[in-house]
């Protein structure tokens, strides 16, 4: 019966929390690698910011942050791609630079950071930008991919070519 019970358990933290994440931010959709090097280059990351990935998935992009010189956090709410994240964290050398918390960003005060990165669904970009609205910080760089923010006015917008998603970037 314990059996039973710890599968059961199983597949609801799993299927469970991936759920809850595309529910309330957006599904699990892998960045691919180019798109990764576009929002880096934007970020125009300096040494020793912090970058916060709002919904980080994998943590391609927090890895590819601390390998520009950020202290880089991500906030995942599925446990499977935080699970991995966490696993190419502690095998990346730049781990002391890179943490991955599993719990949801909209639950985190984010006044510190200077950089911050989501790719979610529309509703939960508008979401974010009232929250950073309500912590702001001066010259911070809000980079959205797939979705703008509404009423906000972007410094900069990269989209190669029509095959690629939009990437916005706001200095607020």
């Amino acid at each position: 019966m314990w059996q039973f019970i710890l599968i059961v358990l199983g597949i609801l933290l799993v299927f469970g929390t991936a759920a809850w994440a595309g529910i309330s931010a957006a599904p699990y959709v892998p960045s691919r690698m180019n798109d990764v090097h576009r929002i880096i280059a934007l970020a125009e990351i300096q040494p020793s910011e912090t970058i916060i990935d709002c919904g980080s998935g994998d943590g391609r992009v927090v890895l590819a942050a601390a390998a520009a010189g950020a202290i880089a956090i991500g906030y995942e709410i599925s446990f499977v791609p935080w699970l991995i994240s966490v696993i190419r964290g502690w095998r990346s050398p730049y781990r002391s630079r890179i943490k991955f918390y599993w719990k949801s960003f909209f639950q985190v005060n984010l006044s510190s950071y200077d950089v911050v990165f989501a790719f979610l669904m529309p509703g939960a970009v508008q979401k974010l930008a009232s929250q950073l609205e309500r912590q702001p910080k001066v010259g911070r760089r809000v980079l959205c991919f797939a979705f703008a923010v509404k009423n906000w006015t972007p410094d900069k917008k990269d989209k190669p070519n029509d095959q690629t998603l939009a990437l916005w970037r706001y200095r607020r």
